[in-house]
């Protein structure tokens, strides 16, 4: 074996220990949101409850994920040129808003923008590595971290305090299991339901098991796109037999009826879901009355610059996140492939790839996607391995 096969294999293993570890230290880095949760000391979801060094580590393992990757891709040499000059440009233009933006604010805000910017980046690497799929993370994990966090949820619901209310029973009206927010754990329980039926594809029995803990995860949550989710990944995995076009169709529908009786599903309020989506669609129509093509806010609309209380602006969606980050031509991108890819899916009849590309734009329209971990790495390698496994799929 020639010395470059071998340090590739060596950095291969690497990179698979650390989606190993970027999925299993979830509840270490976030024990300090739980261990309030029960102490009832909770005072806003903007407050870190652990020393912000914690918090890093998954930013860590983000970057170092992929400079291993890219690390490969150099010494295997695979890749054609156009993806050469595709990743290169992509990274070309993120540092270039860097640049931009950088006599005109902090230092900060150019590293929050980066960090946006690195889920697109993974994205966009793990449909160029040829080995992709191996290092998704085991089928043992995903089940471990889905019960993991249902356990979580139930604890809450008996035990773990009311700063999300409490129902008529004076039960904990919303678990978030091992994350901080509903939301965010309804997020990951359909990624991991996603990852099974449809990545690992595993057994009937199974399928039914996981269908039901990643069921009453999502009711815990009461959060109303976990559930049209769960909703919409059971109706593909039961009717795998219909084809794509129609799939989608039936999808949508499934999804617009569902929006119109989430306040009775959820129990949160006669008003809950135009609240929720309405907010976000003023939000997003205010940027996109007042784009830029190139802009000057360039990480703005991030985590980041809200927690550090920098300069910041309000994105409760991709969508909003993207307009203020990228300005007029990333969300023009956006746009672009969102269209494409539901051609390709169409075009390939692939069920796998058009769950994944339900959950991440139904996620879009309400949460930032790039920031939300470890969703945002599930999501970015579950479509790359997919993409880079079947070279037909262009």
């Amino acid at each position: 074996m020639s010395q470059n096969k071998i340090i590739n294999e060596k950095l291969f293993k690497i990179a698979k220990s650390l989606i190993f570890i970027s999925l299993i230290i979830i509840p270490f880095i976030n024990y300090g949101e739980i261990l309030a949760l029960f102490r009832n000391d909770i005072i806003g979801t903007s407050k870190l409850y652990i020393h912000p060094i914690f918090k890093l580590i998954k930013d860590i393992l983000i970057v170092l994920i992929f400079c291993v990757i890219l690390f490969c891709i150099y010494i295997e040499n695979t890749i054609i040129s156009i993806e050469k000059y595709l990743l290169f440009l992509v990274i070309t233009l993120i540092i270039i808003l860097g640049i931009v933006n950088l006599d005109t604010y902090s230092i900060l805000l150019i590293l929050a923008g980066l960090k946006f910017s690195f889920f697109f980046i993974l994205l966009l690497i793990f449909s160029i590595y040829k080995r992709s799929s191996e290092l998704l993370p085991s089928e043992s994990i995903i089940k471990f971290m889905l019960l993991i966090n249902l356990i979580m949820q139930l604890i809450q619901f008996f035990w773990g305090g009311n700063f999300y209310g409490v129902n008529e029973n004076g039960f904990a009206l919303r678990s978030p299991g091992i994350f901080l927010i509903p939301n965010t754990s309804g997020f990951f329980s359909i990624c991991c339901l996603a990852y099974l039926l449809f990545i690992y594809k595993i057994n009937t029995y199974n399928k039914i098991f996981y269908l039901a803990v990643a069921g009453i995860s999502c009711y815990l949550t009461l959060s109303g796109v976990a559930i049209i989710l769960w909703s919409i990944i059971v109706f593909i995995n039961f009717f795998e037999h219909i084809n794509v076009l129609l799939t989608v169709i039936i999808s949508v529908i499934i999804i617009l009826l569902l929006f119109t009786q989430l306040d009775f599903i959820t129990g949160r309020g006669e008003r809950y879901t135009s609240i929720s989506l309405g907010t976000r669609l003023d939000i997003l129509f205010t940027y996109i009355n007042h784009i830029n093509f190139i802009t000057m806010d360039f990480g703005k609309a991030t985590q980041i610059a809200y927690l550090l209380n920098l300069e910041s602006a309000q994105s409760d969606s991709t969508f909003s996140a993207i307009i203020v980050n990228y300005g007029f031509f990333g969300f023009l991108l956006l746009i672009f492939f969102i269209f494409y890819f539901l051609i390709l899916i169409i075009k390939n009849n692939d069920k796998t790839l058009l769950v994944l590309y339900i959950v991440l734009f139904q996620y879009m329209l309400f949460t930032s996607v790039p920031e939300a971990y470890p969703m945002n790495l599930m999501l970015a390698l579950g479509i790359g391995s997919i993409f880079s496994k079947n070279s037909n799929i262009k």
